[in-house]
């Protein structure tokens, strides 16, 4: 069956991704927690995989290959889960947030750390430790325009965090 996927047979691929799906889905569940991010990694998973399959070497080896890129995602993706929300922040660099009353380099920091993982991970590696759009999109195996939206929807729950804040104060 790998050998047909490799000759670009996308019935035998799909029949592969079918076979393989619960177990790229442990691999993944072992690093991410969230199931939002797990899915999405799951399918950059087998989206690597099908483009890549014309390079892999040895057939016989495609388990072990695909649950390889199913971890080297998983673990890009959990890099953003490392850092912790002691960091400090410049709350100009977050766009769009009200500047008055402006929130506490603290209050921000807590707040991109309790975003859900999909828009979490690339605020962190943006805003927090100043990564390139480019680079979150390399290292997270994403479109830059992917990023760019998570980053925008990361903006829009810390404003609306922000306003909450205002309101009840």
């Amino acid at each position: 069956m790998v050998s047909r996927a490799m000759a670009g047979d996308a019935t035998a691929f799909a029949a592969l991704t079918v076979a393989y799906r619960p177990g790229v889905r442990r691999s993944i569940a072992k690093i991410i927690s969230s199931r939002e991010v797990g899915e999405d990694i799951e399918q950059e998973t087998f989206l690597t995989a099908f483009r890549s399959l014309p390079h892999l070497r040895a057939p016989e080896k495609f388990a072990g290959w695909l649950f390889a890129i199913a971890r080297n995602h998983a673990l890009r993706a959990a890099a953003g889960e490392r850092f912790q929300s002691q960091r400090r922040v410049d709350p100009a660099v977050l766009e769009s947030i009200p500047a008055t009353p402006l929130p506490t380099d603290d209050w921000i920091s807590g707040r991109v750390q309790s975003l859900p993982d999909e828009v979490r991970i690339p605020a962190v590696l943006h805003y927090l430790e100043g990564w390139p759009v480019a680079k979150i999109s390399e290292s997270m195996a994403v479109q830059v325009t992917t990023v760019k939206w998570r980053l925008h929807r990361a903006r829009q729950l810390l404003r609306t965090l922000c306003e909450e804040q205002e309101h009840h104060a």
